[in-house]
């Protein structure tokens, strides 16, 4: 990190002195707040000696807004009661082939792409991670990474902010 920190530094005193200017650097290492979190008994870990009194993981949660989640019903196959609605046994087969996969090499991550828009992406990405939750004891995590048109949001019903760019 040290190395990427004197590049900037080195990078912005560069620029001042091209302008004629000289300006004192006002980049600072980049250090993460001590975070308490608990272990797997449930028990809060010691704190760090450096963390800020009151600073614990619950208030962390206690700081996260709460979303109304209200799913898109025509992007998502798996939020109505009708389970012989149409598509919904192609994501089961395909979930039951990603298992198969899964047993010969090591399956963590799924990358979603096309070369072309409105190919069905985010489609695909949002049902196929519910029909993986709906498996007991599974998670999922969808990462919308279209930056410049992201749409997942629309399709679980949640505001586009906080994103992966924020």
């Amino acid at each position: 990190m040290s190395r990427i920190h004197d590049a900037l530094k080195r990078a912005e005193q560069e620029r001042a002195a091209s302008m004629g200017t000289h300006v004192e650097s006002s980049l600072q290492p980049f250090e993460p707040p001590p975070v308490e979190m608990p272990d797997l008994q449930g028990a809060a870990a010691p704190s760090m000696s450096s963390a800020p009194s009151g600073f614990t993981y619950e208030s962390l949660l206690a700081r996260v807004p709460k979303i109304d989640w209200k799913p898109d019903p025509d992007h998502m196959l798996f939020f109505q009661d009708d389970e012989t609605r149409v598509g919904t046994e192609e994501f089961r087969t395909l979930r039951s082939r990603l298992y198969q996969m899964r047993e010969k090499m090591q399956l963590k991550r799924i990358l979603i792409t096309s070369a072309m828009p409105r190919e069905g992406k985010s489609f695909v990405a949002a049902n196929l991670s519910q029909v993986l939750v709906r498996q007991h004891g599974r998670r999922a995590l969808v990462i919308d990474a279209d930056l410049r048109n992201p749409g997942q949001h629309s399709n679980f019903g949640v505001p586009l902010v906080p994103g992966l760019s924020d």
